[in-house]
């Protein structure tokens, strides 16, 4: 039984045959397996270039045709680029013929003798043309995503080869297509993030890096990679995307000129107004000296009492006097108190250096911000939940020195206080007139 009308392939089917009734016969053969038609015959090349201007599904060729043969109509057909079945249909003909047809582009090669196995032969090359249509129709809109992203994207094999870039990455790097293939992505790495970016090569995390333009300069981007694997599921390289962040680096490094001109003023200031006794440093400026004679960890508030009691002790057997040992206990014990409250995993190290003593806080709080430094310092009472609060301005007249390293996530703290009384300047300035 024919198959129900609903159920029909319509097929616009080129026929290039002489005999109309061996066309007849195909067709009919064909629409009894399933197809509904619409044909066109045609027997010479004059009429199948004219035909092939109108859409086809599929190409039925006699291999012998009066002055036209089935290679013929192949190699028109092949001139119009169209990807569709193209069979051939002949009588008796040797297998090297056949093998001829099927290297010139043709798909099926079918015998009349044997044209039973046409239905399946068509049905097949109709469902694998629809299925290169759908690829190329796919990769063709994954070529438009990749051309017209913002992104840079590019892939590169196991030796870092670059074997493909889209335009935006020839823009971002000012150079063009034929100047990156083949060359290692490294190259255009800004040398010191070579190594970073080497590290980060099979990491899916992303990472800031700074490419260099043909003409020398600067482009920052947030670099990803992800793994490409071949068919046995092996590492074949990456493909690779970056973002240009130029203008939010940019924004970052005014930023951070803007801090440091901050900081520079007030460490400036605070130094001038304290006459020289409190410094606003790096953590790396700090200036540890000294033997440690001392460490204590400030996590529990019984090290309170702990440090003070440790630090008039050493004061005493250094030889300080009683007020000024009993001066810088108040003030370690200031500072250790407020690196318990604020703080976390405070630790407290004390240091002797020649005539003087140094005691170092740090906690891992949230710091003290810029701009309340001098309020902080300066101003008796004044406190924030992010300060030290009052406590600098009393410490300022317990000890000789101060300095202090703070920013998010941390604040070190360093008293020093001499082990003899400074000589009083007023006295000095008189004697130097007696």
């Amino acid at each position: 039984m024919p198959p129900q009308p609903n159920n029909r392939t319509r097929v616009r089917l080129l026929l290039v045959e002489d005999d109309p009734d061996h066309a007849w016969l195909l067709t009919d053969q064909l629409r009894m397996g399933g197809f509904d038609l619409k044909t066109l015959r045609v027997e010479t090349a004059e009429a199948m270039r004219v035909a092939l201007r109108d859409p086809w599904d599929a190409i039925i060729a006699d291999n012998r045709l009066p002055n036209f043969s089935g290679m013929d109509a192949l190699a028109l057909y092949r001139e119009t680029g169209l990807d569709i079945p193209f069979i051939v249909v002949s009588g008796t003909v040797g297998e090297e013929r056949a093998a001829e047809f099927m290297k010139a582009g043709a798909h099926d090669f079918i015998l009349k003798e044997n044209t039973g196995r046409l239905i399946p032969a068509l049905q097949r090359e109709l469902r694998q043309a629809a299925h290169r249509r759908r690829e190329r129709l796919s990769q063709a809109r994954y070529q438009q995503i990749v051309e017209t992203s913002s992104e840079g994207i590019y892939t590169v094999d196991e030796s870092s080869r670059i074997t493909f870039a889209n335009q935006r990455l020839s823009e971002m790097l000012g150079r063009s297509n034929f100047e990156l293939m083949g060359r290692s992505i490294f190259r255009f790495v800004r040398p010191q993030d070579r190594r970073l970016a080497a590290m980060t090569w099979r990491s899916p995390s992303p990472v800031d890096l700074c490419l260099q333009r043909r003409d020398g300069t600067d482009c920052w981007v947030m670099a990803t990679v992800t793994p490409l694997l071949d068919d046995k599921g092996q590492r074949a390289g990456v493909l690779g995307m970056v973002r240009d962040i130029s203008k939010r680096k940019l924004l970052e490094s005014q930023l951070l000129a803007a801090e440091i001109e901050k900081k520079t003023f007030c460490c400036n200031l605070l130094n001038t107004v304290t006459r020289g006794k409190f410094h606003l440093v790096d953590e790396l400026d700090m200036p540890r000296r000294g033997q440690l004679l001392l460490e204590v960890d400030l996590s529990h508030r019984e090290s309170f009492s702990e440090l003070r009691r440790a630090v008039y002790e050493m004061a005493s057997a250094e030889g300080m006097e009683e007020e000024r040992a009993s001066d810088l206990v108040v003030a370690v014990g200031e500072a250790a108190g407020n690196a318990i409250k604020h703080g976390e995993l405070g630790l407290a190290r004390v240091r002797k250096d020649l005539d003087r003593l140094q005691i170092e806080v740090t906690d891992r709080g949230p710091g003290i911000r810029a701009e309340d430094l001098p309020a902080s310092i300066l101003q008796k009472g004044f406190s924030t939940k992010i300060s030290l609060g009052m406590g600098y301005s009393l410490m300022l007249e317990l000890v000789d020195q101060i300095w202090l390293a703070s920013q998010p996530g941390g604040t070190t703290l360093q008293l020093e206080k001499g082990i003899s009384s400074p000589p009083d300047p007023v006295l000095a300035l008189l004697d130097r007139y007696d």
